[in-house]
């Protein structure tokens, strides 16, 4: 039994020792999960009695279920194709239903770093992945955040802010377990529009309004609160700003007014005064005493809340003052690196992610190859971002570098600490890299958008997703695009292709040229 968390867990093993030939062989079967130790001897003789065989066979037809969601298939060097199955596998065995609980922590359960706790990769990075591939789970990492939005309350006021603020590193009571010396406490402000645009997701990917309506828009208008107690009125600049901050590039700690945080608070308190005026969340609005005083005082702070814009060269600044920081990059390190123009990860690039639209192609490559030659990759997150953000930005070559280099990081122990646990969250980025980059997939509330960005290098990619719960297959070659229903889907599918709509009937398939 569990200290903390006061839960049973029951663990069998039963060992088989037989001749096969001129061989001995030893079979180990283990039964473990949350049951009684009767059930895990039975679960283990069961185990025992089929034999390992069946056991493999039992195994290998359970996996291609589950990958069936997350298939994807592309003839990219054998390597790094193995690379990416890796991962997918890793995300697949991190399902459970027990998210409500644990969420899903930033190494899954494959080692001990960060002590299984849960940080913004779930919500910015992991959650849709699973929002496209499995739905059903996805909502479980809703209501795990839900589920601790007292904890979050309590962690504003801690810092005398309002509203909801998730904690920067939190386990399964909702508490902040960030060690006090890292001074990210307070300022990694960031991860409570993270977890709120995860409510938005789901409401316009899946089409279930129900989440939006019991847990999303509290959330969200909390949220709202939280940064509109954060921002300060600049007598100097004459407009309100986000002061003392930490950026997600973590080598700037202390910092002021940065782009990846801003555009996130801003979006945050735009659609918490919208939410606020839909009579269908006057519930929600009537629970956290939310008045027209206090909205009025929202609309005024947002109207005049700055948010950093691309300067004349078209490259926005990471945060006030970046571009006076030294551009040596060498012998940067955690302990040595606030002076340098040097990024753990590029935050602007991260910031384009949920914002495309607002930014045009040109301003978006430009700020590609600004920001990449200043990224030493001092985080995971960083090789399969650039794979993904290059491929968004059509720059496939650049793109598959970094996916390649990304796909091999823990088979080969690139950065020495694999045995502290996986990384999570490259691997859903490196799944949107092929799925949302060179598969040219973009899902809208109103429709299934595509676009053909193959690489040279590849004849082939295909993949499979959700959208409005309807399961779609997508193969890609060098003549274009075959978009497929499942015969199983219940409605016809809006597909936008070179702006033109077509409507997919279920178990149909439609053809798209090049």
């Amino acid at each position: 039994r569990t200290r903390g968390t006061d839960v049973n867990i029951a663990i069998s093993q039963k060992t088989k020792l037989y001749k096969s030939g001129k061989k001995t062989v030893l079979d180990l079967f283990c039964a473990a999960g949350d049951f009684d130790a009767d059930k895990a001897v039975s679960a283990v003789n069961e185990a025992c009695d089929a034999g390992y065989d069946k056991c493999l066979a039992r195994h290998v037809k359970a996996w291609n279920v589950k990958f069936k969601d997350t298939w994807v298939d592309f003839d990219e060097n054998p390597a790094i194709v193995q690379g990416f199955n890796f991962g997918q596998m890793h995300l697949n065995m991190a399902v459970d239903s027990v998210w409500t609980q644990t969420g899903v922590p930033i190494k899954g359960l494959t080692g001990h770093g960060y002590r299984f706790a849960v940080f913004w990769d779930m919500d910015f990075h992991m959650f849709p992945y699973y929002l496209y591939t499995k739905p059903d789970f996805a909502k479980l990492i809703l209501q795990y955040r839900y589920g601790q939005i007292d904890k979050y309350r309590e962690n504003a006021a801690r810092w005398n802010a309002k509203g909801v603020q998730v904690p920067w590193e939190t386990q399964n009571d909702g508490r902040e377990v960030t060690a006090p010396w890292l001074c990210l406490q307070e300022r990694e402000i960031h991860i409570s529009a993270d977890a709120s645009y995860m409510f938005k997701l789901y409401d316009d990917i899946t089409g279930d309004h129900d989440a939006m309506v019991e847990m999303g828009a509290e959330f969200i208008m909390e949220t709202g609160r939280f940064y509109i107690s954060r921002i300060r009125w600049s007598d100097k600049n004459r407009r309100y700003e986000l002061p003392d901050i930490g950026c997600p590039d973590q080598y700037h700690t202390f910092a002021d007014n940065n782009f990846f945080i801003s555009v996130l608070a801003a979006w945050n308190i735009r659609y918490a005064i919208e939410l606020a005026q839909d009579p269908q969340y006057k519930g929600a609005v009537r629970k956290i005493g939310l008045d027209d005083a206090e909205l009025s005082e929202w609309r005024k702070i947002i109207g005049n809340f700055y948010v950093p814009k691309p300067g004349r060269n078209g490259i926005i600044e990471e945060f006030d003052g970046y571009f006076k920081l030294s551009e040596d990059l060498g012998g940067i390190s955690e302990l040595y690196c606030s002076h340098s123009q040097a990024v753990k990860q590029p935050d602007v690039l991260a910031g384009f992610a949920y914002f495309e639209d607002e930014y045009s192609l040109d301003i978006r490559r430009r700020n590609y190859r600004f920001y990449v030659d200043k990224t030493i990759h001092g985080s995971s997150l960083s090789l399969p971002g650039n794979a993904f953000c290059g491929a968004r930005c059509g720059l496939n070559d650049e793109a598959l570098y970094y996916l390649g280099r990304s796909c091999r990081m823990d088979l080969d122990d690139v950065n020495l600490d694999t045995e502290r646990g996986v990384h999570m969250s490259g691997y859903a980025v490196q799944w949107f890299a092929v799925v949302n980059g060179f598969g040219g997939l973009t899902l809208k509330k109103d429709a299934v958008c595509l676009s053909y960005n193959l690489p040279r290098q590849w004849s082939k990619l295909d993949y499979s997703f959700y959208w409005k719960g309807q399961h779609i297959f997508i193969q890609i070659d060098s003549n274009g695009i075959n978009v497929l229903s499942d015969k199983g889907n219940k409605i016809k599918i809006p597909v936008v292709y070179k702006r033109k709509k077509y409507l997919l009937a279920p178990g149909k398939k439609i053809k798209l040229r090049k």
